[in-house]
């Protein structure tokens, strides 16, 4: 009897012992930084848009203290590099604010993807820029 004890004991012990399970994440880029476009998206309004390699100078700089800089124009989806603006953003709201985008009372929202900066305007169809980070 005190071997069927000891012997489930021990089996209880091997069952109640957890490996530990390791998941390494790796975390996306941090919005601070300088960010370069390389794609827009343009949907016709049937779905069917999809990003678009663009050559185009034009660069974002997101400051620590919550300001971004561009030295395009931030309020649209021009690819060219003319005519710097700034703004504001919050990593709470994902949104970019800009005194210079007149045309909108919305403001500008983004996400983090794939270690991509995801621009959303506010547009009837998906209109969206595309940046890379660079270091």
């Amino acid at each position: 009897m005190k071997k069927v004890l000891l012997i489930f004991s021990v089996i209880a012990m091997l069952f109640s012992c957890k490996k530990e399970v390791t998941h390494e994440t790796i975390s996306p880029p941090e919005i601070e930084g300088n960010w370069r476009l390389i794609e827009v998206l343009a949907d016709p309004g049937d779905g069917s848009g999809t990003f678009q390699v663009v050559v185009s100078n034009k660069l974002m700089e997101f400051n620590a203290n919550g300001t971004v800089t561009c030295n395009g124009n931030l309020c649209d989806m021009s690819i060219e590099s003319v005519g710097g603006t700034n703004g504001t953003y919050s990593t709470i709201e994902t949104a970019i604010s800009s005194p210079s985008c007149v045309n909108t009372m919305l403001d500008i929202s983004y996400q983090i993807a794939n270690s991509y900066l995801i621009i959303s305007y506010p547009c009837f169809e998906a209109c969206q820029c595309k940046f890379e980070k660079l270091n």
